[in-house]
């Protein structure tokens, strides 16, 4: 495959998003590539993403149709990405639901306080019958959302949950909903996407204390900007399972934490000594994923012409505006069908920023040893991505003391 730039013929090369997010939008977004782009010896496009929630009422329904878009093969890159040849791989959209620590309830009894969440419901996408807004939401019935939401989205994952000392409320209030999530994770046998601001001590006690009927198959730290002292610790981690050997005995077997970590350009490599130190752990230890941790845009149709009547045709598509309810949404969703004209389209941003990410990991500069390298480093995260979100399946395990 291959992309034009400025004149020249530049490598086209198939990449996967483990961590990013959708909004919608009547237009395709207005990007102009930078002078950069222009100067990078190859261009990604996405051929698979996670696109993980952060609400029920502020991102899970578009997340729920993003997948269906997906499904529907009514995807395609940015008109700002030139390319003289499509991507020919069939595109694949995990989702994911979670509640990000910033819209946790500040009492796990009283309400969400985020101002800043779009207003909304969506409780018929993921099958509660009630109808709140977002700010009136306990913890209890967001796990009962959470819940129904993976039952009805076998595939999903649970993300994007995690702990943030910056931004929401505190740890005190994060902690008890993030080890919720992470048990109902456990509980259906689903990977979750790991924020972690300024609370990584907190998430490695976490981790260790966590039992190992309660931890997850798969664990990964988007966008980490821990330490290499942490990732270390971490990937030391080992949960003791109650295994049969045959005969009615039973053994205890130790296996170690599955634990990934999603590395972005604005996140991971601003971190001081990440790329020369971190980075290169992980590499060896094939635990590295990328990621955007970007907004890619559901494209719907304009809006109908007035019929002769002056009245507007209803399309599903019109329908599924985030914010703006989940009824006429589970209809959309549950005829199976795709409205005329609705894509999912990659944010072409993102895709420049993937390629100078992978760019700057292996130094190269475009001639054919340095492509060599950079698939080497690709079939490494695509390995690590089928590991966590292809091959992880429920372990049936029982507490041991």
């Amino acid at each position: 495959m291959a992309a034009q730039a400025s004149g020249r013929v530049l490598r086209l090369l198939p990449v996967t998003d483990s961590h990013c997010h959708v909004r919608t939008a009547a237009s395709f977004p207005e990007e102009t590539p930078t002078d950069d782009a222009k100067k990078l010896p190859f261009m990604c496009h996405i051929v698979r993403a996670v696109v993980c929630g952060t609400h029920p009422d502020v991102d899970w329904d578009t997340v729920a149709a993003s997948v269906a878009v997906a499904h529907s093969s009514q995807l395609r890159m940015s008109p700002t990405l030139d390319t003289t040849t499509e991507p020919t791989a069939s595109p694949a959209v995990i989702p994911g639901f979670g509640i990000h620590p910033w819209f946790v309830p500040n009492d796990p009894a009283c309400t969400v306080a985020d101002s800043a969440a779009a207003p909304g419901g969506t409780d018929a996408a993921v099958g509660c019958p009630h109808d709140k807004k977002e700010s009136e939401r306990s913890a209890e019935e967001l796990l009962c959302l959470l819940e129904a939401a993976l039952k009805r989205h076998p595939s999903a994952i649970v993300g994007e949950i995690g702990l943030d000392k910056l931004r929401g409320p505190s740890e005190s209030a994060q902690l008890p909903l993030f080890v919720a999530q992470l048990k109902l994770a456990a509980k259906y046998g689903r990977p979750v996407s790991v924020h972690c601001v300024r609370s990584f001590g907190r998430l490695l006690q976490t981790l260790q204390e966590l039992p190992a009927e309660d931890t997850p198959p798969a664990i990964v730290l988007h966008g980490f900007t821990g330490s290499l002292d942490f990732a270390r610790s971490a990937m030391m981690i080992r949960k003791r399972r109650l295994t049969s050997t045959g005969g009615g005995q039973l053994a205890t077997k130790k296996e170690p934490l599955r634990i990934f970590f999603g590395v972005g350009a604005s996140t991971s490599l601003r971190v001081k000594d990440f790329a020369k130190k971190t980075l290169p752990f992980l590499l060896r230890e094939r635990r590295m994923l990328l990621e955007t941790d970007a907004y890619h845009t559901l494209l719907q149709p304009p809006s109908p012409q007035l019929d002769s009547d002056g009245v507007a045709a209803q399309s599903p598509a019109r329908e599924m505006r985030s914010g703006e309810g989940g009824t006429m949404f589970t209809k959309w969703t549950a005829s199976l069908t795709v409205a005329a004209g609705c894509e999912l389209v990659w944010n072409a941003a993102s895709c420049e920023q993937l390629a100078h990410l992978i760019t700057q990991v292996c130094g190269c500069k475009g001639d054919d040893g340095d492509i060599s390298m950079v698939e080497g480093l690709l079939s490494e995260s695509e390995e690590a991505y089928t590991k966590v979100f292809i091959a992880s399946t429920p372990i049936p395990a029982v507490a041991t003391h």
